[in-house]
């Protein structure tokens, strides 16, 4: 996934599911999700998924071998998706108030509910990031 020019162009659906924080740390992972979606087709969706740092904004884990991503991070990358011209489904990183919500899940991990689990320090969740090619592209 690193290997940017591999990435298909032309289809109408790219997708991940809780990798590309594996690709290498946060920059890797946000470049990796900009790559994606500058080779689909017009009018076609990407879909990628990953690790949402609900303990903090400041703090996180970015290393070579998984990352979690902080509000910042995905408000920084939204910001540089619009500005290139995408549509970005609006995101809720609000943490709810659900009694699930209140649930982390800690190694070795064994809950019935796992919504929330703890890495290293970190409370993290997952987050859902969808992303549109204009049909016609102003930028």
């Amino acid at each position: 996934m690193n290997d940017y020019g591999s990435i298909p162009e032309g289809y109408d659906f790219h997708w991940s599911s809780c990798v590309i924080e594996y690709l290498g740390g946060i920059r890797k992972a946000l470049d990796f999700v900009l790559q994606s979606v500058e080779r689909l087709a017009p009018g076609r969706v990407a879909v990628h998924t990953t690790e949402f740092n609900l303990s903090s904004d400041v703090e996180t884990i970015d290393q070579a071998g998984t990352c979690i991503l902080r509000g910042s991070d995905v408000t920084e990358l939204v910001a540089v998706l619009i500005e290139r011209g995408y549509e970005v489904t609006p995101l809720l990183l609000d943490p709810g108030m659900h009694p699930y919500n209140y649930h982390v899940d800690a190694p070795p991990y064994h809950g019935a509910v796992h919504l929330r689990l703890l890495l290293e320090r970190f409370v993290a969740t997952s987050l859902g990031l969808v992303v549109r090619e204009p049909l016609v592209n102003l930028s």
